[in-house]
């Protein structure tokens, strides 16, 4: 089996691209200046489907890490979500009710995919 994660345009990021929230790209940024690199689920599933790998298992994952780093108005409250280690099943709950809607709907920060090469 192979496990590789790979970014997904999720709605939020889609919606921000289209508002032009982005920088451009500018061609003359050296690398020690530039450190994301995100691929497309579904080009890479389809990648590699085509080289007889077959899908086992697809998960979205970090909803509230995707919101937090996007949105920079609600950062403060979701990182301390984010960190909380706590026993509070209350605040537990809420950062698990949280990150499964976000990640279902709207903000995944990536996805992880399982497969196995067919013989």
């Amino acid at each position: 089996m192979i496990l590789h994660t790979a970014w997904d345009g999720t709605p939020l990021r889609n919606l921000k691209v289209k508002l032009g929230c982005y920088p451009l790209l500018d061609e003359n940024i050296t690398s020690n200046k530039f450190y994301q690199f995100a691929l497309d689920y579904k080009q890479v599933l389809k990648d590699l489907e085509r080289l007889g790998f077959k899908l086992r298992y697809k998960k979205a994952i970090g909803g509230i890490k995707g919101l937090k780093d996007e949105v920079a108005s609600i950062k403060s409250p979701l990182q301390k979500l984010f960190d909380y280690r706590g026993k509070s099943f209350l605040v537990k709950g809420l950062k698990f009710f949280l990150d499964y809607i976000l990640l279902s709907s709207f903000a995944g920060h990536m996805m992880l995919l399982v497969l196995q090469l067919e013989k």
